[in-house]
């Protein structure tokens, strides 16, 4: 089993579809709430490896944290790294969704990519890590209704509609979770995959 660092359930699924050869637990909410202050790293990377390293802190398990974000080349890589937080105290994505039509009213250059890190710790203490992108560009308007976060508003390259109205099924395929766990697993040993998969 392995511990995911977070309490969101709509991630929890989609690491389940990603990876399903694993067995996932979420962290209870105090213990995801421990995580929201780690995350002081420069680079998603950094900020995966600090959430891995707190929750295996906590659990004294097998974990994996993942760290992800929008980054849109016209407002230089915004909102990066603060993707979840930018706006805070607001957490409704349809605000934040509509903030970044917003800031890029008028601009022509729609040019964007979702990145993700994913760190591993084992109960040993062993580190891996892998990262992905999905390159893309934003929508003018958002549309969808599946998926969550930004994905109303992200056109994915090839596509002409956003990652909200793509079947999870194409989705997992395609995105920047799925990319950087198959660059994590190329790096995972066997003995790894033998132990923590389940039939």
């Amino acid at each position: 089993m392995l511990y995911l660092a977070s309490s969101n359930p709509n991630k929890i699924k989609e690491f389940k579809e990603i990876m399903p050869e694993f067995n996932f637990e979420l962290l209870d909410k105090d213990q995801a709430r421990e995580l929201e202050s780690v995350e002081s790293g420069s680079t998603f990377l950094e900020n995966a490896f600090q959430k891995a390293k707190k929750a295996y802190e906590l659990t004294n398990a097998t974990v994996i944290a993942d760290d992800s974000g929008l980054e849109i080349e016209a407002l230089n890589g915004f909102p990066g790294i603060y993707s979840a937080r930018f706006a805070a105290p607001i957490t409704d994505y349809r605000i934040k969704n509509q903030m970044i039509l917003d800031r890029l009213q008028g601009i022509e250059n729609r040019k964007a990519q979702y990145h993700c890190a994913l760190v591993v710790i084992t109960k040993d203490g062993k580190v891996y890590k892998g990262e992905g992108i999905m390159e893309g560009s934003i929508a003018y308007e958002v549309s969808g209704s599946q998926g969550f976060g930004f994905d109303p508003l992200f056109i994915p390259k090839g596509y002409k509609e956003s990652v909200a109205s793509l079947d999870s099924s194409v989705k997992n395929k395609i995105s920047h979770r799925y990319y950087a766990y198959c660059d994590l697993k190329s790096k995972l040993p066997e003995s790894f995959l033998r132990r923590e998969c389940h039939d």
